[in-house]
């Protein structure tokens, strides 16, 4: 053991550190530093061979592979070019634009997987900036940002919102209203759209891969997908897809959003929508290899304690003041969701952020919506959100692309909570 941490411990620190490095330093592809880091966990006295590879059987892996398939429905029965023409418009300037891509998404994730609304959205957004004439990489970034932020406006918006309103009913007895986030949420949305307008200069300009090859919208034949489509397939298409969100918005027990998914990319199938060939072509494996890696080195952070670790310095430094401690909590929350899940960064905050509360014998609640809001400030990393991850490659990107826009943005997004928390609820 040195400094509480065990041999194991340091070994996925130093993995970490490395991997970063290479991702920002060199070219090396994203799936294969990833499938490296997968393959070391493996290799050394880490973790157990399954359990470096998990992430390709987690919930999130699968979905995101499912909704490939669903999209592929969507793209080849034209349903992207009538979603450009009816619900995008025709923006006179970039402010425009990025205003009319993040206002509608943002509201449309509060209701719905911030992953399925980046995956419906991603293949629209790129049709889009070819109508625009304009590099899809200056519009991805904002489309994950916005599906990312949206989801904060209500409880059922994102995973980190509902675990941690459920571990809060469990402790106190209290189930919140569905609403209970959106005065903080909504104050943080706005700043957020905001930011990304103002430092609109600092979304990269890179050659995504539909420009490397110029793809159009075109079959195994060589015919204009967009054109012989019959209407009946696009509105088809449209419908199966409404009915997806509108059956995972009301959370069938026992058909979660992965089986709804699953569901709509079978009847995009049977209906011919697309074919078999075209499904299989429009999965991106090394979207879902980097997501398997980046499920993996989160479960390693947490199987040989690097997280308790940090938990317990956070209350050492400052338990005394609660608007310290609230403020501890999110900066550290924030960091540490650019690594690990958004999901276990709430799941791991709740406890410590509920004891500080205690023990201050301050109400926990402005704390906790507070956590909320800085566990899905997930925007420097391209691994610390599945938004940011799905439009990764897409985008043509480089590993630093985010920090250079999502810095900034996260401390007035983190700043921004603090203080309309501090505001709403006061301590």
């Amino acid at each position: 053991m040195f400094l509480g941490l065990s041999l194991s411990a340091w070994l996925v620190v130093a993995i970490a550190i490395v991997a970063f490095a290479v991702l920002i330093f060199t070219k090396v592809k994203p799936a294969l530093v990833f499938f490296v880091i997968m393959a070391l966990l493996a290799m050394m006295p880490i973790m157990p061979f399954t359990s470096a590879f998990a992430g390709f059987a987690s919930e999130s892996v699968l979905l995101v592979g499912v909704l490939f398939i669903m999209i592929a429905g969507l793209k080849y029965a034209g349903a992207l070019d009538w979603m450009v023409k009816h619900l995008m418009g025709q923006p006179k300037t970039y402010v425009g634009a990025i205003l009319r891509l993040m206002i509608p998404v943002s509201l449309l994730s509060s209701v719905m997987s911030n992953t399925t609304t980046t995956a419906l959205f991603k293949g629209v957004v790129q049709r889009w900036a070819q109508e625009l004439k304009m590099s899809p990489s200056k519009l991805l970034i904002p489309l994950a940002y916005a599906a990312t932020i949206g989801g904060l406006l209500t409880l059922i918006g994102t995973p980190p919102n509902l675990i941690i309103s459920s571990l809060y009913a469990g402790k106190s007895g209290v189930v919140l209203n569905l609403f209970a986030p959106f005065p903080i949420a909504i104050c943080c949305v706005m700043v957020d759209i905001a930011i990304v307008v103002i430092l609109r200069k600092l979304l990269p300009e890179r050659i995504a891969k539909a420009e490397e090859t110029n793809t159009e919208l075109r079959d195994e034949n060589g015919r204009s997908i967009t054109s012989d489509a019959p209407k009946w397939k696009t509105y088809l298409s449209l419908g199966i897809m409404v009915a997806m969100l509108v059956a995972s918005a009301c959370n069938i027990p026992g058909f979660p959003l992965a089986s709804c998914a699953l569901a709509a990319g079978l009847l995009m199938l049977v209906f011919g929508c697309c074919t078999a060939k075209q499904a299989f072509m429009e999965v991106d494996w090394q979207v879902l290899i980097v997501f398997a890696g980046s499920v993996g080195l989160g479960a390693a952070i947490d199987a040989t304690g690097i997280d308790d670790k940090l938990v317990e310095a956070l209350l050492t430094v400052c338990h005394s003041n609660p608007i310290w401690v609230m403020v501890a909590i999110c900066v550290v929350s924030s960091l540490m969701t650019e690594i690990i899940s958004d999901t276990a960064c709430g799941a791991m905050f709740f406890p410590v952020a509920w004891q500080a509360a205690s023990e201050l014998g301050v109400d926990p609640l402005p704390i906790l919506i507070a956590l909320m809001m800085s566990v899905s400030s997930s925007f420097s990393t391209p691994i610390a959100t599945p938004p940011n991850l799905l439009v990764y490659l897409d985008g043509g990107y480089q590993f630093t692309d985010y920090a250079r826009i999502g810095l900034p943005m996260k401390l007035c997004h983190i700043a921004t909570a603090i203080g309309a928390t501090l505001l709403i609820y006061p301590l």
